[in-house]
């Protein structure tokens, strides 16, 4: 990434350097540190890349205000350089010599030069603004799976602020993000920075060469979508996390990569076996190894083969915050865990928790990752029972390697920052219910390490017979606005909502339909077209099966949305099929969605059910038994909401509260229909019950 030093000449900048006059590029170590002590194929350790939130917001305030006590926001301090006062030019930027003069100004008249001779781009008037000071609103960023949780936009906010909300959201270290600022554009230590330090703070999106003024307008060397700060930190944030998402995208943890020491071929460079997904990460933003010359002088310059992006990342950081390294011997993250209805491992359990038959049989694979300095070993390093450990597990089969070991290492050997493999499978017991089964790793005869939370959710539950819900539109037939279908299952439900038409299976959206427009009806023609209507009677989306006259709409117990010709042959389909198929399924949660008239939450075991009744009564039942009621019955009702403000609330078709648990202001909740009988809500940022029926 391309580093901007106040625009000075290549060659004026390397008489700057020796002569010392140019000091942002020294930095005074705080401790004594060599060239010898650093490691091309371990940079710095994941646990210490990766860890979010590692300052707050006031620790790095009091960091950036340490670094620049006293901002020179007027530009009072002295700048010299070469200026031409015929033409305006600074810094010999012609390369000629005819009538430049060695002068001395005030900053702000350095920077007002430059302003005049290059336009604001490149040049900068005072007053300026340091990093401590700095403030401004930011935009809002969505959720990406795998990359980043979703940052909502605020007013005037302090770049300490903004490098931790980054950090949170991308799991990268705050101390990470302020090495990466200085390291680019030295803005944790300037004390008049420039905008375009700013604009260009992390170095992202702002290649070494020009790019056009289609994707750059104001030709300031970035594109115009990553430049300002809140970008430049977001953005820099994010691709370190795409670096682990997709394992690359030049250089890989875990595998021998040519890195070269300088963008000369000629250069050299050496193979290294890159032993942490932070050191590849480094190596995918700025692609070059120190050699020699640059270790050997540490604090300067090497020779001109020597590229200083990652010697000098590491060598802050290690003068800023200590070592890049972790003391963890044995560490391990979770990568992946998967699960799958068959042994060949292809294809998935659709739900996240997993429902099974007595006796039948899942397939889980789970892949870990080496935080620590030890290698695991395939005859030593298992996946053990956890809570209770070492407990003898019921769903241990023949795959396993004990009643309390699940599996081996499928590989061999698994060194530091690379990742290993565990399969498994787990079959159900006899006895219907709900389980959790946790899992950690041990190092058998040394230590078990630290758990990460690897747990499943198992209800071995009993087959339920189909229902005889609307689950089909036959020719002519249409729902309106609020109504839905409901598949035999009574879990996978078709509404259509006021803009959208939805497709929730177990209150998870599986499959929509938004065409902006207010939506009146879903008509299954006779013509054999299934099509969506708004309010103005225009078609805003269909099936395209029209010619098919006879043909007919099911919502499945599957999850499959199908229309089908008159002669039962698919014309379409959704693709949403869920596996295994919803007659197999449970769902005691209820989270921030609806539940439908029709629609119930039950144990695993089927005993315990809470159901909306057609005469409007919502009921817990026990094995038939009415335990708890909201005593509702005459109303018309709509939904019972989980709603986002902590409240659970039954509404009526006219759209009015007709009971409610008071609970609004907990946040977000989720209902739980418990095996001792009890029906409770549970704040999820706490884990505690915010009400329940006292039916336990």
């Amino acid at each position: 990434m391309k580093t901007l030093h106040k625009y000075l000449s290549i060659t004026l900048l390397t008489v700057l350097v020796l002569s010392g006059i140019f000091t942002t590029l020294q930095t005074t170590p705080t401790s004594a540190l060599s060239g010898s002590q650093f490691n091309p194929e371990r940079i710095m350790d994941d646990t210490v890349f990766f860890r979010a939130g590692d300052l707050t917001v006031s620790q790095i305030q009091t960091f950036l205000n340490s670094k620049v006590p006293v901002c020179d926001t007027d530009g009072e301090k002295s700048r010299s350089y070469y200026y031409n006062p015929d033409t305006g030019e600074v810094n010999n930027r012609d390369g000629e010599w005819n009538g430049d003069q060695w002068v001395t100004t005030s900053r702000a008249i350095y920077g007002q030069r430059v302003y005049d001779d290059l336009g604001p781009t490149y040049g900068s008037r005072a007053p300026y603004t340091c990093l401590k000071d700095y403030r401004i609103n930011t935009p809002s960023k969505p959720a990406e799976s795998g990359l980043c949780k979703a940052i909502s936009s605020k007013s005037d906010q302090p770049a300490a602020q903004i490098i931790h909300d980054v950090s949170k959201a991308c799991g990268v270290s705050t101390r990470v993000l302020l090495v990466l600022l200085q390291k680019e554009q030295s803005l944790i230590k300037d004390t008049w920075p420039w905008g375009i330090q700013y604009t260009k703070a992390t170095g992202y999106g702002c290649p070494d060469t020009k790019l056009s003024s289609k994707v750059d307008s104001n030709q300031n060397g970035c594109y115009d979508q990553y430049e300002g700060f809140f970008n430049q930190v977001y953005y820099a944030g994010r691709v370190y996390k795409h670096y682990d998402k997709v394992d690359g995208p030049n250089y890989r943890v875990g595998f021998v990569n040519y890195v070269q020491y300088n963008p000369n071929t000629g250069c050299g460079g050496t193979d290294l076996l890159l032993r942490s997904q932070a050191t590849a990460g480094l190596y995918n933003y700025t692609p070059y190894q120190p050699n020699k010359a640059a270790l050997d002088n540490l604090y300067g310059t090497g020779n001109g083969c020597s590229a200083y992006g990652n010697r000098n990342f590491w060598r802050m950081y290690n003068d800023w915050f200590g070592s890049t390294h972790s003391n963890i011997d044995y560490g391990w993250s979770l990568e992946t865990s998967e699960v799958y209805i068959n042994s060949q491992r292809t294809t998935k359990f659709t739900k996240k928790d997993i429902s099974l038959l007595p006796g039948e049989t899942a397939y889980i694979r789970v892949k870990v990752h080496n935080i620590g300095n030890k290698s695991w070993t395939q005859s030593k390093t298992h996946l053990g029972t956890w809570n209770k450990q070492d407990r003898s597990s019921i769903f241990a089969d023949e795959s396993w390697l004990s009643s309390t070991r699940a599996s081996k290492l499928a590989e061999t050997e698994v060194v530091p920052g690379t990742f290993g493999t565990y399969e498994f499978s787990i079959t159900a017991p006899q006895e219907l219910g709900t389980y959790k089964e946790s899992f950690n790793m041990v190092v058998e005869g040394k230590k078990w390490m630290k758990a990460n939370g690897l747990t499943f959710t198992v209800h071995v539950t009993s087959e339920l017979n189909p229902a005889n819900t609307k689950n089909i539109l036959e020719p002519g037939e249409q729902i309106n606005f609020g109504e839905h279908l409901l598949s035999s299952d009574r879990y996978n439900v078709l509404r259509l909502e006021k803009k959208s038409l939805r497709l929730m299976s177990s209150f998870e959206e599986i499959w929509q339909k938004s065409p902006h427009n207010q939506l009146k009806r879903l008509v299954m023609q006779g013509d054999g077209n299934l099509v969506l209507y708004n309010t103005s009677g225009n078609p805003v989306w269909h099936t395209g099966t029209y010619g098919n006259a006879g043909a007919w709409f099911a919502v499945q117990h599957d999850g499959n949305m199908v229309v089908y010709s008159e002669d039962n042959v698919p014309l379409w389909a959704s693709n949403t099929v869920q596996r295994p198929h919803m007659l197999k399924h449970v769902t005691p949660t209820l989270p921030a969605y609806k539940l439908f008239p029709g629609q119930k939450l039950e144990t695993a075991d089927r005993k315990r059910k809470l159901v909306i009744q057609s005469d409007g009564n919502l009921v817990l039942y026990d094995q038939g038994k009415a335990l708890w009621a909201t005593y509702t019955v005459g109303e018309n009702i709509k939904y019972l909401a989980m709603q986002s403000d902590g409240n659970l609330v039954l509404y009526n078709t006219d759209g009015d509260p007709v009971w409610y648990t008071n609970t609004n202001g907990m946040g977000s909740s989720r209902l739980v229909l418990q095996e001792d009988n009890n029906l409770v809500l549970y704040r999820k940022s706490t884990g505690r019950p915010t009400w329940h029926t006292g039916t336990y």
